[in-house]
């Protein structure tokens, strides 16, 4: 049910939506969105009245080749993170997207998650497990810095970890962190 008055609302409105098709098109979309909102005004009309505009002139932003598609893509420990608070991201100059988290860091390639935990016992894994920082230097080394572990090394051939910095005389007794 209509408001009473509100015929004439739309219908300037409307007047006014369809003037703006040779000033933007897409702008056309923002007002038959507000539209929408206006009690009363059914849904089938704010249809039919996008397709007639749509058919007066075609919206620059709906030309063939226009579109731009935004998708997003949901990760989490389901599908192979090692956990899901993500500290850091980083993009490599081989592609990979690495992923520093509160459990590890882990390598995407855009199919499958490869991780790289810390492992007391094992002296060539991370040295912490809260990743907080990921980079590359220009010489394509990944440094990755955890928190309570210090800086770690990436040997991109062996994928394990070197620590520069854990027997260094300076940083002997310290705690070490990022």
């Amino acid at each position: 049910m209509l408001i009473p008055g509100m015929t004439n609302l739309i219908e300037f409105r409307l007047e006014v939506l369809l003037k703006t098709i040779k000033f933007s098109a897409c702008r056309c979309l923002i007002m038959l969105e507000r539209l929408i909102r206006i009690p009363g005004i059914r849904m089938g009309f704010i249809f039919l009245m996008m397709v007639s505009v749509f058919q007066v002139s075609q919206p620059p932003c709906l030309a063939v080749g226009n579109i731009n598609v935004v998708s997003f893509d949901f990760f989490s420990q389901e599908d192979g993170l090692p956990n899901n608070q993500i500290q850091c991201i980083y993009q490599d100059k081989k592609g990979w997207i690495w992923l520093g988290t509160s459990l590890g860091l882990s390598r995407f390639d855009g199919y499958r998650f490869v991780n790289f935990t810390h492992n007391p016992d094992d002296t060539t894994t991370l040295s912490g497990s809260l990743v907080r920082v990921i980079f590359e230097d220009s010489r394509g080394n990944l440094l990755i810095g955890t928190e309570n572990g210090g800086l770690n090394v990436f040997d991109r051939d062996r994928e394990r970890f070197s620590h520069p910095y854990k027997n260094h005389s300076r940083s002997i007794n310290l705690e070490v962190s990022v």
